[in-house]
């Protein structure tokens, strides 16, 4: 938005920052329900207990700890001129030294310590809801957060601002 700043009138340029508030808005409101909701869904599909209410309260302890990796990202970006990827708190940096494949860097970029942290409560709530063995239960948590983490990966590498 800043490089037209300069060819748009007044009216056009409020009204594209009140429709980038309006698409924030949106997409967070819709990363908090995936998050919560389809998570959720998917622990609850092995779980023998049916405890759904209480497997969407240990997504919300994950949602608050997704968004404190958000909140990181803010001063990273401010004063470091990082993006997301890029986050010391990431692998992300190690892999671009490796490869110069956008993708993999934005996969790799995915998972932080924040991500480990995510892990382990998931690990501890779908473990104290359910019965399952234990290799289950790591495999639907390791699944769920790779199809997360590739579908972030895939938005930032096809820019989706660009094909709008």
């Amino acid at each position: 938005m800043s490089k037209d700043i300069t060819k748009l009138s007044p009216t056009v340029f409020e009204l594209e920052k009140f429709l980038f508030f309006l698409g924030s808005l949106l997409a967070g409101m819709l990363y908090a329900a995936i998050i919560l909701f389809f998570s959720s869904l998917i622990f609850w599909t092995i779980s023998n207990e049916g405890e759904y209410r209480k497997l969407i309260i240990t997504q919300g302890l994950v949602l608050i700890i997704l968004l404190l990796e958000k909140l990181t990202y803010i001063p990273l970006s401010l004063f470091f001129s990082l993006e997301w990827y890029s986050s010391p708190l990431s692998l992300g940096v190690i892999t671009q030294y490796i490869t110069s494949k956008s993708y993999v860097i934005y996969l790799m970029g995915s998972f932080s310590l924040f991500k480990v942290w995510v892990f382990y409560i998931q690990y501890k709530g779908v473990k104290q809801l359910t019965n399952q063995k234990n290799w289950i239960i790591w495999l639907a948590i390791l699944l769920t957060n790779l199809f997360f983490w590739s579908l972030n990966a895939l938005l930032a590498f096809l820019n989706i601002s660009t094909l709008i």
